[in-house]
């Protein structure tokens, strides 16, 4: 089935997700564009005999040529593809939020007044709201649509399943673990607006992934950390990856990609250093493997296992490596490397797939901007502000207000924009009518006496894990960022849009 889906489909682009760039066959079908033995990616990763459940294929098409694949497959097997669903369960808000409906309140109540209502309410009514609750959590409420999974039935789909159509493609009421425990193979279709950015940047030719190679003008602009626009490459985390390891080639990439995750902390501390640190699972395979003199299968199956159950594995590794006549120091930093490990999965087969994608995006941004910059503001969505895309466009010659035709409507929304003041203009609308060169007024950048003082536009933001401290990305001038750390106590926002002040210098990467 996947194959055919290639060949149905062999006029659109694709990259995978997950695990199945694990697989030798998958590489060598055009299933994946990844190399298993190339970059060393374990098979047992994918499958192995340990595995209870059916390995499924992930696919990324083009965002706006996803329903263009639905369509092919419904005309290729009509009545016989289905998507699945997923079950969802009543949970303690929504559960309290459908008690208040059923108790006779049917009136819109915002999140943050839910419990002054209940406490203006009769006693009996908050008492039944209560006993409803309780009643409803864990409960069965309805069927949503699963974001790409599909199922093949070469007898047509069953008819007691089938809850409706859902664009080209019927709806059934299976969910991943009724099709796993039925022994249903499953095919995810699922959409990348990053994919559709190259697609366009390349006259919509198909894309070489398996052809890699070194380009200097590239690894020059991502080691710059000039990386905003680069779909699964912008944050402004993995711009710091790209300046310290500054990338020269997939196995970069991905390295960048892989140690932006919190819990791959202890990665981003040891990545210069010779102690092998775990990046991927297969690192993890790797270390499992080589302390428990095991086969790659058996290695996978602890792996799995200190995710499912981490305190139980972890005492009966200690137990192996006992037997095996470890000291107690050894032990414990051996399964320290192991710690983290139940807190994420990440495949590298996966990291290698985006790696290709992000390194080919960035390659356009090198050597096509005006082309780049075009097809970002078309496909992409961004965390960044609406004034840094369109900004950049600017910089490069994109032409941002043209004189095409278009509805009465939008020349009212233009020309209310227009007679606003630059400062009216951001407030409003998060961005600038950006008629000059200029950078936003008002913004600087200058060092005194070893302290650094700014006054900026703010890019994207984030507060740390316990909210003591936010991270602010601001602009300063034409092609110069800051990224800020501030207690949220410290923090002056200029008009909601910017801020200003000084500090020490913390990393030397602005």
């Amino acid at each position: 089935l996947t194959i055919y889906i290639l060949e149905i489909t062999k006029n659109i682009p694709h990259v995978t997700r997950g695990s199945c760039g694990s697989s030798l066959i998958c590489y060598l079908m055009g299933i994946s564009h990844v190399d298993p033995i190339k970059y060393d990616i374990k098979f047992a990763r994918f499958l192995n005999e340990f595995r209870d459940t059916l390995p499924d294929i992930d696919f990324d098409f083009p965002y706006n040529m996803r329903d263009d694949v639905f369509l092919e497959l419904e005309m290729k097997w009509p009545g016989k593809i289905a998507r699945i669903s997923n079950h969802v369960y009543y949970h303690e808000k929504s559960a309290l939020r459908e008690a208040i409906r059923r108790n006779g309140i049917r009136k819109f109540i915002s999140k943050y007044d839910i419990k002054k209502e209940i406490n203006k309410l009769d006693k009996k009514i908050v008492y039944n709201i209560k006993k409803t609750t309780k009643k409803l959590e864990n409960t069965f409420k309805c069927f949503s649509l699963h974001c790409g999974g599909i199922v093949y039935y070469p007898d047509g789909i069953p008819e007691k399943l089938v809850l409706g159509n859902k664009g080209n493609l019927q709806q059934i009421c299976l969910n991943k673990k009724d099709i796993s425990s039925e022994k249903i193979f499953k095919i995810d279709i699922l959409s990348s607006r990053g994919l559709s950015q190259l697609y366009d940047c390349c006259d919509n030719k198909l894309i070489n992934f398996e052809e890699e190679f070194y380009d200097k003008k590239t690894s020059d602009l991502l080691s710059s950390g000039n990386n905003i626009g680069i779909t699964l490459g912008e944050s402004i985390l993995i711009r710091k990856y790209f300046m310290k390891i500054k990338p020269k080639n997939i196995n970069d990439i991905a390295l960048c990609l892989s140690i932006i995750r919190p819990a791959a902390k202890k990665a981003r501390d040891l990545y210069n250093t010779d102690d092998k640190s775990i990046i991927y699972d297969d690192d993890a395979i790797d270390i499992i493997k080589e302390i428990l003199e095991c086969n790659d299968s058996i290695a996978d199956k602890y792996r799995r296992l200190i995710n499912k159950d981490y305190k139980k594995t972890m005492k009966e590794l200690r137990i192996k490596l006992e037997k095996k006549g470890y000291r107690n120091e050894k032990i414990k930093k051996v399964l320290n490397k192991l710690n983290d490990l139940r807190k994420y999965s990440f495949c590298k087969s996966h990291a290698y797939s985006y790696a290709q994608l992000v390194w080919r995006l960035a390659y356009q941004k090198a050597h096509n901007p005006v082309r780049f910059w075009a097809s970002t503001l078309k496909h992409c969505k961004s965390s960044y502000k609406n004034w840094v895309h369109l900004y950049e466009a600017r910089q490069v010659g994109v032409k941002l207000n043209n004189n095409k035709i278009i509805s009465i409507y939008a020349e009212n929304k233009r020309n209310n924009f227009e007679n606003l003041s630059i400062k009216e203009q951001m407030n409003k609308y998060g961005y600038w009518d950006m008629k000059t060169d200029d950078f936003y007024p008002g913004c600087y950048y200058f060092i005194k006496n070893n302290k650094h003082y700014f006054n900026g536009i703010i890019a994207t933001s984030r507060i740390l894990k316990g909210g003591k401290y936010i991270i602010l990305f601001i602009g300063v001038e034409k092609g110069k960022y800051l990224e800020l750390k501030i207690l949220l106590d410290n923090i002056y926002l200029t008009n909601k849009i910017g801020v200003k002040g000084n500090g020490l210098l913390i990393e030397n990467i602005i």
